[in-house]
């Protein structure tokens, strides 16, 4: 009858051994967070409803080929992507109504360490 007990103990802490562990690995990909501000270049002001492209290598980026992510700005300008993969170089492009980053190549370097947020901006004209 005590082996009955031993094996429930067991069982809830290999349990929450293989939970550490997930929490520790895979899990934690889904918190890296990059957030790119987007501005109007003469006013300064930001651009609500902007759209912005992320890539992952300059190659895609020149091409505008393998668009990575895609979304638009909320109303601070931002775009905040969530759950994006750490050790990669990311660029990006952003744009509204004619007007465009794509004067200048935007790198925001490499996301190097998992659930961390990074912050780039930009400007359009």
């Amino acid at each position: 009858m005590k082996q009955l007990p031993n094996l429930i103990l067991k069982g809830v802490i290999a349990a929450v051994l293989l939970l550490s562990l997930y929490s520790c690995g895979a899990g934690s990909e889904a918190e890296t967070t990059l957030v790119i501000t987007v501005r109007d270049f003469n006013s300064g002001l930001a651009i609500q409803g902007g759209e912005v492209i992320l890539y992952k290598t300059n190659s895609d980026y020149t091409y505008e080929t393998n668009e990575y992510r895609k979304m638009n700005t909320d109303a601070s300008g931002q775009a905040t992507f969530t759950g994006i993969e750490s050790g990669i170089d990311y660029y990006f492009k952003a744009s509204q109504a004619g007007k465009t980053n794509g004067a200048f190549t935007h790198h925001v370097g490499s996301v190097t360490k998992p659930r961390q947020t990074v912050t780039a901006s930009t400007t359009i004209q």
